[in-house]
């Protein structure tokens, strides 16, 4: 081993000798080397006393908290400058055990060498206790997420008992209550005054808050609920109309009330806040639309113990020239409604009313007590800023000047239009008219199963199939399908209504899925207003849909939704070429 002061092994490419600097050298200019509290004080840069001065509170309420909440809570740059300085440090620290290597070669004091090569220890604050290690596994983050999963349990367990009993209500309306088309008259008032409502129901939210406002919506269902004791004009319009208040209420809370959960959650776990609304979102829809399943059920199996008549009348027309019997349901209905089967529909379910309606209160009832009761008040509002009149004009200027949502209009007009007629026309001139009241709840069960499982369907091939792949498909399928019922004569084999009435329910899942998706990518500065929008739009083709049942025969309402999808996917196309277009230009402006 030579002695020489010259190492001739960092010989380089520009052939230069590099001499060994001194052990004291060495350790004055290590980057990693602790300076004093004072030192760092008088030494401090301009920048970061203003970042100090703009992040005093969040500075102060951070030293407060232990040190594993501050790591769990920490931003993603703090976590990569983190990184950075540890990568230093370590680069450092290499570098400071080749320079010690060098000097030992060169007989350096042993104590000098002992000092150098020691790690620099991190200062230590005396009036911060170091954490234990049972406060390192802090559960302060972990009871934060159990409360946004809780909040999201509560409100999608409320919904589906809630919803199950009022959908079930609402297909056995056209059914059931069809003296004078009072049942198609109910539903029209009901969406109806959903319509008006959703554009006053953020003034009512800023007043008592979202959590409160679900109770007062529910609590205008549960009154409907109870006028169907007693089926009449004067007792289901007015409460119809209360139910349309409550439910343009409770939709618009609702939406507010997971924006703010997605919101919330976002910031505790440093996620893009698109990513929490999709999640939150599809959550809430997948469990919504378990609804079909259990109104229905019950339904089915009350009406099926009823003794079925030994003649029925309706269902057949009568020539005189031989007394052929052809029967007059599906497109064969002549838009008349027998007079005997008015007068006799309400008496031959009074005793199964009753069950019925008391089985639809008791589960609306549970929701109710669920969100007074387990449903935190997060403090969701729409606007606290603004005035009702300025949040009724943004309502209505979000439609007319947003150029992406308002072509998406017709589309969403649609998804209320077919959801009416499977709910009247299909129940009604196709299922209760071939095979009988009991059957209604089977089929919507069907349509309801099919339709969630599209929708996980189409959430889990989002990735790797194009949205627009899907909405074509689905455009093609339900086409198909309406011109099926223009060209079926329905017959007693309940098997095909089944698969009809699943395939509506699969068509159902991706516009409701696609929707939803859209509307997040085309209004993401305002998604409470788009969603309300969402939902009064949805709300107004379901009123004209059950409007259209009290003068329009089934075929004439299946060309008109034939025509309105077909107008509702040129829109689209146009709405799908300008959210690419604005995105491509997005990206141009950011390249340059």
């Amino acid at each position: 081993m030579s002695l020489t002061p010259w190492d001739f092994s960092g010989l380089g490419m520009g052939f230069g000798l590099y001499r060994p600097r001194r052990p004291s050298y060495t350790f004055a200019t290590q980057c990693s080397r602790q300076r004093s509290e004072s030192y760092r004080y008088a030494t401090r840069r301009e920048t970061d006393i203003a970042e100090q001065s703009e992040d005093f509170i969040d500075d102060m309420m951070r030293k407060k908290r232990k040190a594993s909440y501050i790591k769990a809570t920490r931003k993603m740059d703090e976590i990569e400058l983190d990184n950075v300085i540890n990568e230093n440090r370590n680069h450092v620290g290499n570098d400071t055990r080749e320079q010690n290597h060098v000097c030992q070669k060169h007989n350096v004091k042993e104590v000098v060498i002992e000092e150098n090569s020691k790690t620099p220890e991190p200062y230590e604050d005396p009036e911060e206790p170091t954490p234990s290690s049972s406060e390192q596994g802090s559960s302060i983050p972990s009871i934060i997420m159990f409360t946004f999963k809780k909040n999201l349990i509560v409100l999608c367990a409320s919904f589906i008992l809630i919803f199950s009993s009022f959908r079930a209500i609402q297909n056995l309306q056209s059914s059931v209550n069809t003296a004078s088309n009072l049942g198609i008259i109910t539903m029209s008032c009901v969406h109806g005054t959903t319509v008006l409502t959703c554009l006053l129901a953020p003034v009512v939210i800023n007043i008592f808050s979202a959590k409160w406002s679900l109770a007062l919506g529910m609590l205008c269902y549960l009154i409907w609920f109870g006028a169907n004791f007693y089926p009449r004009f004067y007792t289901l319009i007015p409460t119809a109309l209360l139910a349309g208040l409550g439910q343009g209420i409770l939709w618009t809370a609702e939406i507010s009330y997971v924006l703010k959960l997605a919101f919330d959650s976002a910031r505790v776990t440093k996620d893009l806040l698109e990513h929490e609304m999709f999640r939150f979102h599809g959550i809430f829809l997948a469990c919504f639309q378990t609804t079909h399943i259990w109104g229905n059920l019950i339904s089915s199996i009350l009406i099926g113990q009823k003794p079925k008549p030994v003649s029925s009348f309706g269902n057949t027309s009568m020539f005189p020239d031989g007394m052929i019997k052809i029967p007059d349901c599906g497109v064969l209905h002549r838009c008349q409604t027998n007079k005997f089967m008015e007068e006799d529909s309400v008496s031959k379910f009074s005793g199964v009313l009753w069950k019925l309606m008391c089985s639809y209160i008791v589960l609306g009832f549970i929701g109710f007590l669920l969100i007074v009761i387990l449903l935190d008040r997060i403090g969701a509002r729409i606007d606290t800023e603004s005035s009702g009149y300025q949040m009724l004009v943004d309502h209505v200027s979000q439609m007319v000047t947003h150029k992406t949502f308002r072509l998406l209009i017709p589309l969403l007009i649609f998804t209320g239009l077919q959801q009416g007629f499977m709910y009247s026309d299909f129940n009604q001139h196709y299922v209760t008219c071939t095979l009988g009241e009991e059957y209604v709840g089977y089929t919507m069960i069907t349509m309801g199963i099919c339709s969630m499982l599209g929708s996980i369907l189409v959430a889990l091939t989002g990735k790797r199939i194009p949205r627009e792949v899907v909405l074509g498909f689905g455009g093609i399928m339900h086409i198909a399908l309406m011109i099926g019922f223009l060209i079926w004569i329905p017959d007693n084999h309940p098997v095909l209504f089944f698969v009809l009435a699943g395939a509506w329910g699969v068509c159902d899942a991706v516009w409701q899925t696609q929707c939803n998706t859209l509307i997040c990518l085309t209004c993401v500065d305002e998604p409470d207003i788009a969603f309300a929008n969402y939902r009064l739009l949805q709300s107004l083709g379901l009123t004209i849909a059950f409007c259209c049942g009290t003068f329009m025969c089934v075929s004439a309402k299946l060309y008109m939704l034939m025509t309105m999808l077909v107008v509702a996917i040129m829109f689209y196309v146009l709405a799908e070429y300008r959210v690419r277009h604005v995105d491509e230009d997005d990206v141009f402006e950011d390249h340059n």
